[in-house]
């Protein structure tokens, strides 16, 4: 009995170790500065939800069909980028970026410009969609504001059903990272870099971003590869030269097609 309450407290401070809490970092705007559109009868709990989340800087809005996210998205970031002098981003699905810019924001009195890279961005309220995140960053930004958010951008029911499943059957056994650079005239041909898949799961499943991930055995670096682009610090260590020199390689393509805007630290703070 002792041994399970032991075991049982352990798990509550591992889960403890997961919660965190956001602190307000937003600025107010009374209501009457919120779009007429959104403070219509009936629609005044619309107002209230941007104003709450201009409040709280950082927000989630969770609303289902018919209403008024889109809208309330683009008053939230055109107050943003008044209040900065900044830029704001907007993330969307696929076709409902060039939607939202040239059919709905026209309707209701905005001006929204559809981006496909950082150089597109112009002042006032930009879209783009979540496919082409990696071309963009947030230096230079006043805000960001992601929409509709689904499985391209964080993880649906299905997928937690899948990691919490005992046994991961959907392993792809040959997504691997590219050993051919590592390899010697005289090598002992057992290079054997494991599956990026289930790294991702073990990265996801057990550290925060910014978390630090250490590889004691690192070979060509396929858990700093991972660690990298999910925002957390990683430690490598390795004897083998060749494998050594690979694994930086590893390290630095993945600074470069990390997750950007959704990683919490830069690349200048990683070290391979």
């Amino acid at each position: 009995m002792a041994d399970a309450l032991a075991v049982r407290l352990e798990y509550e401070d591992f889960l403890r170790s997961k919660d965190f809490s956001a602190k307000p970092c937003g600025f107010d705007v009374p209501l009457s500065r919120i779009k007429k559109a959104l403070r219509a009868d009936g629609f005044e709990w619309s107002a209230a939800i941007v104003r709450w989340g201009l409040k709280r800087g950082k927000a989630a809005f969770f609303e289902d069909c018919g209403m008024t996210k889109t809208t309330q998205g683009m008053e939230w970031s055109r107050h943003v980028s008044l209040h900065t002098g900044l830029p704001v981003l907007c993330f969307a699905p696929l076709c409902v970026a060039e939607q939202t810019a040239l059919e709905e924001a026209p309707k209701f009195g905005y001006k929204v410009n559809l981006c496909e890279s950082q150089s597109d961005i112009k002042p006032g309220i930009n879209i783009t969609n979540y496919e082409k995140r990696h071309k963009f960053s947030p230096e230079g930004l006043g805000g960001i504001s992601c929409g509709n958010i689904d499985d391209a951008t964080r993880y649906s029911i299905e997928v937690w059903q899948r990691y919490a499943s005992p046994v991961w059957m959907d392993i792809n056994p040959s997504r691997t990272l590219n050993r051919d650079g590592a390899r010697e005239a005289a090598d002992e041909r057992h290079i054997c870099p494991l599956q990026l898949d289930v790294i991702e799961r073990a990265i996801d499943l057990w550290t925060n971003p910014g978390d630090l991930v250490l590889s004691p055995f690192m070979g060509i670096g396929s858990e700093g590869y991972v660690a990298v682009q999910r925002g957390r610090c990683f430690i490598g260590i390795e004897l083998k030269p060749s494998y050594f020199k690979q694994a930086l390689l590893n390290l630095k393509a993945a600074e470069t097609t990390q997750a950007g805007l959704f990683a919490s630290v830069e690349p200048s703070e990683m070290k391979a």
